[in-house]
């Protein structure tokens, strides 16, 4: 019994050990990335930062589904036109930059990242965001520059955390504008010249 409760410990204690500490933005913004896939060797639990931005990809890499404490995600500026369910993989997430690709669709598990501080998912086709946004309660930063969602789930407007809203580019009326600046006046919100539209 002695030695079962021993080893269980040991096992709790590496577990432990073996899972980054999430740093502060500011120090993770800082760090330098891994830039290459091939750097990594097979070490993927050491990368908390990567970044592979302007590399023509069309399809996640299924290595960055085994970097389990990645912190830092730059996908920006590539072909991209969907995320897989393994991205739930990614729990110490908190940066994910996917602006600048195809992607048309965000997948439920995607919401499960409840660590994510900065989304920055402009110039995308995405038109809708799920009311389980609520579970990013860390939220500092989202970015929906050039996309076509003109109806925020009002369950955002109730993540306090929540600094800057950018919905430039994203056709809006004037009463539309005016509701998202109520509704929002504790967060600096980006947005264009109203359109002379309705929806």
């Amino acid at each position: 019994m002695i030695q079962k409760t021993i080893i269980y410990i040991l096992f709790i204690l590496i577990s432990f050990s073996s899972k980054a500490q999430l740093l502060p933005l500011y120090q993770l913004k800082n760090q330098k990335p891994c830039m290459s896939l091939k750097d990594v060797k097979n070490d993927y639990e050491k990368i908390i930062k990567l970044s592979l931005r302007r590399k023509k990809i069309k399809i996640i890499p299924n290595e960055i589904w085994n970097m389990t404490n990645l912190q830092f995600l730059d996908l920006s500026r590539n072909k991209i036109d969907s995320i897989p369910p393994q991205i739930k993989n990614l729990k110490n997430l908190q940066v994910l930059i996917l602006s600048k690709n195809k992607i048309n669709n965000l997948p439920k598990e995607f919401y499960q990242l409840k660590n994510l501080k900065v989304i920055r998912i402009g110039s995308n086709d995405i038109e809708h965001l799920s009311s389980k946004i609520r579970n990013f309660q860390k939220l500092e930063e989202l970015d929906l520059w050039n996309t076509n969602v003109s109806d925020l789930p009002f369950e955002l407007s109730k993540i306090l955390t929540l600094k800057l809203l950018d919905l430039r580019g994203v056709l809006l009326n004037i009463e539309q504008q005016e509701d998202i600046l109520e509704l929002y006046s504790e967060t600096k919100v980006l947005m264009s010249h109203p359109c002379n539209c309705s929806f």
